[in-house]
């Protein structure tokens, strides 16, 4: 845990089982906000905010990754803040490869409308596909 006590990992249990917490995120006041399993599936906690446990998970990556690259976020981190136009050009990166995963599994499975697991497994390729493209791969 960090000085402000607003994160955990809990790397070291169940490791055979995917269902198992893998990283934990509480706020200031140690209630869950949510859990991220092994699988990649979420179980949200009761006082649930998507910008704070973003910027707590966030601010532990850049806690806990190698220097190199604790740096990098934050030459990131300030490039947004510097330039919107280049903040904006990563929102629509990220939205393209939503809308285009969207889009390849619709056509792949042949559904119009989409349900809460749809929408996971959506979210899950696009986040792959956004990191491909950043990559270069």
């Amino acid at each position: 845990m960090t000085e402000e006590n607003e994160y955990t990992f809990n790397l070291d249990e169940g490791l055979h089982d995917p269902k198992a917490p893998l990283i934990t995120i509480f706020n200031p006041e140690q209630e869950v906000l949510v859990i991220i399993k092994k699988d990649g599936s979420l179980e949200y906690g009761e006082k649930y905010e998507p910008d704070e446990s973003a910027r707590i998970f966030w601010n532990a990556i850049q806690v806990h990754a190698p220097s190199n690259i604790g740096e990098a976020l934050k030459v990131i981190k300030n490039a947004f803040k510097e330039d919107e136009g280049y903040k904006i050009s990563w929102v629509a990166n990220i939205a393209t490869a939503y809308k285009d995963c969207e889009r390849w599994y619709k056509e792949r499975t042949g559904k119009k409308t989409l349900n809460k697991t749809d929408k996971h497994i959506i979210a899950n390729e696009s986040a792959e596909h956004f990191l491909k493209r950043l990559c270069g791969d």
